[in-house]
């Protein structure tokens, strides 16, 4: 759903916010109050997440995040998309670029903080910055092991519940951090804290994964870079999957054309 403070253009079923920069954006999530017309979420798509969320077996768990508070186009080529389909986002807005403006005024606030990480380094050295810090480390463990997967969800839970904080940042890839989050909700109903899905935005913080360097960001081309840094892990996301993207488009063009012709 739509943000009051923030600008919104619809787009691929979501309001993706349309701002020049992050430090809007940080700040309307500071403030954010509860709403019965959103979800305290922070979702970043981009063109993998498109992807992967538009396939059948995960429909439903993608129409759960339509409400979400927070969208933001975390990919160059869903802006270029936006031009194109005449609802032209603002400027591209990246989980890795909004955690380290959000992250120092969380620890400037001291408000609390949960963290899900993908190891205990990332942990340590984030309770450097800010020692009273929460942090959950799941076990690895694959989707398809259901009680893996149950225990994992009763642990963050156990947590959440115990330790009630305002905000959760989620540093595990999709779809987990996804299915965590739900589960979450689906428990603490209005306790739930304002949960950011960032992914690996944590590990580019601190320095343990390279980023692209900005010409690249600025081009749409960072997704090379990771390509070439991780080429088993994400050869299928952009060159067998990213390609799925241009149908995605033309529907979306198809459903705004039969929308103006409709007015």
């Amino acid at each position: 759903m739509s943000t009051p403070e923030l600008k919104t253009q619809r787009l691929f079923g979501l309001d993706f916010v349309s701002e020049a920069t992050l430090e809007e954006v940080a700040e309307a999530i500071l403030r954010h109050p509860r709403s019965a017309d959103a979800d305290p979420y922070v979702i970043t798509p981009n063109v993998d997440y498109l992807v992967q969320f538009n396939k059948p077996e995960l429909l439903e768990t993608s129409a759960k995040f339509v409400r979400s508070a927070f969208v933001l186009p975390d990919g160059m080529p869903i802006v270029w998309a936006s031009r194109w389909l005449g609802r032209p986002l603002r400027s591209r807005l990246t989980g890795a670029d909004l955690f380290p403006i959000l992250w120092k005024r969380l620890c400037q606030s001291g408000r609390r903080v949960l963290i899900v990480v993908a190891n205990a380094e990332i942990a340590e050295k984030l309770k450097l910055e800010m020692p009273n810090v929460v942090a959950y480390q799941p076990p690895f463990y694959r989707l398809e092991d259901t009680a893996a997967v149950e225990k994992v969800h009763q642990e963050l839970l156990e947590v959440a519940q115990r330790e009630q904080t305002e905000f959760l940042v989620m540093g595990i890839a999709a779809p987990k951090q996804q299915f965590m989050t739900l589960h979450l909700h689906q428990h603490l109903g209005d306790a739930m804290p304002l949960t950011l899905m960032i992914g690996a935005s944590m590990e580019f913080y601190l320095g343990m994964r390279n980023r692209a360097p900005e010409w690249m960001r600025r081009s749409g081309l960072e997704w090379t870079h990771r390509l070439a840094m991780e080429p088993k892990r994400m050869f299928k996301r952009y060159i067998i999957d990213g390609v799925r993207f241009a149908p995605l488009v033309m529907r979306e063009r198809r459903l705004l054309v039969k929308e103006q012709r409709e007015r």
